[in-house]
């Protein structure tokens, strides 16, 4: 845990050093290539201040199956919605589709009467089929009726299948059931040993190809301590040459003190014996 923690602390360091002589622009502006600020061209917008170069692109709404209610400016995006029947893309707002259960007629979607269905979307309705034999299973807006014939119909082969082979079991003699059970067998002897045979042989050619996980966390640990180490070793550098810019920018002080003293003794009759008081006597 406390890599991941220097690491996110490292990048947030770096990003305000980096940050720190950034240009902030006003609402519905954008940074140049010369550093000033700009307004944002036609078709975007900025709605926050920002030190970016790019403004964000406006919506377009959908012409077909929604309107625009609020049209794209500088400050604010465009704010679209939907016509009656339509509804609106989970991931993209601006676009709408005809949800199953309508029809899509033109440029119109409603819901599919009584006795009609529509299973996919931005699709016509279309009417439940007839059943001669009764219905089986009711019809919905969303899926189609099952009629009776067509429930017999898929159960009718697999019924005539187990009387079939009903009755040709009971027709065997009892020596001819006992010669295909010795028959059976043999070959499902052999099939099984063949079985057990493959699958020890496929278990051991791909025993070797294991892969130990220790050897790939050690890696993956290993790059993170470099990439920890290379981003310390430019945060250092990136902080040096900002320093060496502001002292660049300061004054240079002049010093004043250019006279130096000799010190004078003036305490003690002693100090005062070794002076000439008049530069006369001797």
């Amino acid at each position: 845990m406390a890599l991941p923690k220097l690491l996110i602390f490292t990048l947030t360091f770096y990003a305000l050093i980096v940050d720190l002589d950034a240009k902030t622009c006003s609402k519905g502006q954008r940074l140049s290539k010369s550093k000033d600020c700009e307004a944002c061209p036609t078709g975007h917008f900025q709605p926050v201040e920002n030190d970016s170069q790019r403004c964000q692109v406006c919506t377009v709404c959908d012409e077909k199956a929604g309107i625009t209610v609020r049209e794209c400016t500088a400050l604010r995006n465009a704010e679209c919605k939907c016509r009656d029947g339509f509804l609106p893309w989970a991931k993209d707002p601006a676009s709408c589709f005809c949800p199953i259960g309508s029809g899509l007629k033109g440029t119109e979607c409603s819901k599919c009467e009584n006795g009609n269905f529509s299973k996919a979307i931005n699709s016509p309705c279309q009417k439940w089929k007839e059943c001669k034999s009764g219905v089986s299973v009711s019809g919905t807006d969303k899926s189609d009726v099952t009629c009776k014939s067509d429930t017999d119909s898929t159960t009718a082969p697999t019924s005539n299948k187990i009387t079939s082979v009903i009755k040709h079991l009971q027709s065997q003699r009892p020596h001819e059931g006992a010669k295909t059970q010795e028959i059976n067998r043999g070959p499902t002897t052999s099939t099984t040993a063949s079985t057990t045979t493959t699958t020890t042989a496929t278990s051991t050619s791909t025993s070797p190809n294991k892969v130990n996980p220790d050897t790939g966390n050690h890696i993956g640990m290993t790059l993170l301590i470099f990439g920890i180490i290379g981003l310390l070793v430019l945060t250092a550098v990136t902080c040096k040459l900002h320093i060496t810019l502001c002292e660049q920018r300061k004054p240079a002080v002049q010093t004043n003190d250019l006279l130096c003293r000799r010190p004078v003794e003036e305490s003690g009759d002693d100090s005062l014996s070794s002076l000439k008081l008049n530069p006369g006597e001797p």
